[in-house]
């Protein structure tokens, strides 16, 4: 394997964030979270990192094929990984056609689903099985997030200034800040998650942007705290969860979290719940479980939300060619706008 200068750069200073954040919560194990989200991270990250923070180039470059913390359709199990759309295995293709047909009906002020995946087809960094059908290119996970695109254009984006600041819970690689950043392109992002997924993050954002100002732990780590100004500084900030207090009130205007906080157990809930951050953030933007979900140890319920405190912009129930994993648990989809 061939690696460019940029690349190579690039994985050693990915390798060098791990081990500082792994010598921190070394120091302060009090610092780990704890519960089911982080206890499925790390045997996932035995695909890409090794023991001592040294990383598998060709693993990190295919992460997406892999399925390495995310599951996609069109799937790996297809054969020979197949990208035709007619050797799709057929219960995957039916899935995908449905989900396609339901965001063909989607349209916003003039605007449909298809029209944005039209202009923002599935990229390929990572390596993923990329699904043709009509001229379009997409998988159920970037095609669900184009929807989400869809309804942030309508809801969210006419209240904002250009160079708005928006933080994603749980944000993993960070293909929806992708979208949002393709389609928004002075705004500003924090990507919450643990320093694992943000290591994909750190490869698939800088990849996909190669111009991007990238705030990673080196950088962040020797702040004090992180204030607006600085979050407009930079294209991405990735800010693992033991830094989260470090985030200073009005630092974003959109707090969102798609899954994410439907994971967490009840005391990290409201850790975030209670915070600073999401207090002082205008709009809320979310999808999750309804009531509680069998794949995760908690009991959270859409009650937990409190969506009375903000103004519906947007309230759906999530048919079930959306919900992303547990269809037994139906999804809601709620943005709102703080009342003050």
């Amino acid at each position: 394997m061939v690696l460019s200068n940029r690349e190579q750069f690039l994985f050693g200073l990915i390798e060098q964030d791990l081990r500082m954040q792994k010598e921190f919560l070394c120091s302060q194990p009090e610092l780990y979270l704890g519960g089911t989200s982080e206890a499925q991270v790390y045997p996932r990250a035995d695909k890409f990192v090794s023991p001592d923070g040294t990383l598998n180039r060709e693993a990190v470059r295919n992460f997406r094929n892999l399925e390495i913390f995310i599951a996609d359709i069109p799937s790996r199990h297809n054969p020979l990984g197949s990208r035709n759309a007619d050797k799709i295995l057929p219960q995957e293709r039916k899935e995908l056609l449905l989900l396609y047909k339901a965001c063909k009906e989607v349209c916003l002020g003039g605007v449909g689903v298809l029209d944005l995946l039209r202009d923002y087809p599935c990229d390929d960094v990572g390596g993923p099985i990329l699904f043709f059908y009509n001229g379009y290119t997409f998988t159920k996970k970037w095609l669900i997030r184009v929807y989400f695109l869809l309804l942030f254009r309508h809801y969210v984006l006419p209240g904002l200034e250009e160079n708005f600041t928006l933080m994603d819970v749980g944000g993993n690689y960070g293909y929806f800040s992708a979208l949002i950043k393709r389609d928004n392109p002075c705004c500003s992002q924090v990507l919450l998650d643990f320093p694992e997924p943000l290591a994909l993050a750190h490869y698939y954002l800088q990849t996909h942007f190669p111009e991007a100002k990238i705030a990673s732990y080196q950088t962040i780590a020797a702040l004090e705290s992180i204030d607006r100004d600085f979050i407009l500084a930079h294209d991405f900030i990735l800010l693992p969860p033991f830094l989260y207090e470090r985030l200073q009130t009005g630092s974003v205007d959109v707090f969102s979290g798609i899954s994410s906080l439907g994971e967490m157990s009840r005391e990290w809930f409201e850790y975030y719940f209670r915070s600073r951050v999401f207090s002082s953030a205008r709009y809320f933007f979310c999808m999750h479980n309804q009531v509680r979900s069998s794949r995760y140890d908690t009991d959270l319920t859409i009650l937990d939300y409190h969506l009375e405190d903000f103004k519906k912009l947007f309230f759906r129930i999530a048919p079930e060619v959306f919900p992303e994993e547990d269809v037994l648990s139906p999804y809601f989809e709620f943005i709102g706008e703080r009342v003050r």
